[in-house]
C-alpha cells in the first residue's frame, strides 16, 4: 500500500495488517542493527513486529496508546518517527531518559568535567 492509501483507511478499520503495511513504506528494517522483527523476553526465538519510536515528541506518548492512536500518528507526524527493533528501541530511550536527567540536575550535583 502507498502511503497515500494508508491515509484514506478509517480509523476505526485500521489493524495489524495497516501497520505492516506502515513498517513496509519505512523500510522494514531497525534503522540501528537492521533486523526485520523484535527479539521477546530476552533473546529467545519468540520474535514480535518491530517498532515505532518517537525521534521528536508529537503528543501522543508510552505505551498502550492503541494501534489505531499510533497508526494516525505516525503518518500525520512521519519526520518524528523511526523503525526500531525492541532493543535499539529501549537503548534509544534509555540514552534518551539519562540525557534528561543529566540536563536536569542542578549543576552543583553534575560530576566534575
Amino acid at each position: 500500500m502507498t502511503r497515500e492509501e494508508l491515509q484514506r483507511v478509517p480509523w476505526r478499520e485500521v489493524n495489524s495488517l495497516h501497520m505492516d503495511a506502515l513498517r513496509r513504506l519505512y523500510g522494514g528494517r531497525c534503522k540501528k542493527c537492521g533486523a526485520t522483527r523484535s527479539r521477546l523476553k530476552r533473546g529467545r526465538l519468540k520474535t514480535g513486529p518491530l517498532e515505532f519510536a518517537h525521534l521528536k515528541p508529537t503528543g501522543l506518548c508510552g505505551t498502550g496508546r492503541g494501534l489505531k492512536n499510533r497508526f494516525v500518528d505516525v503518518l500525520r507526524n512521519p519526520d518524528c518517527y523511526d523503525l526500531f527493533c525492541q532493543r535499539c528501541h529501549r537503548t534509544l530511550d534509555m540514552g534518551k531518559w539519562i540525557d534528561r536527567m543529566i540536563a536536569a540536575a542542578p549543576p552543583a550535583e553534575r560530576l566534575p568535567a
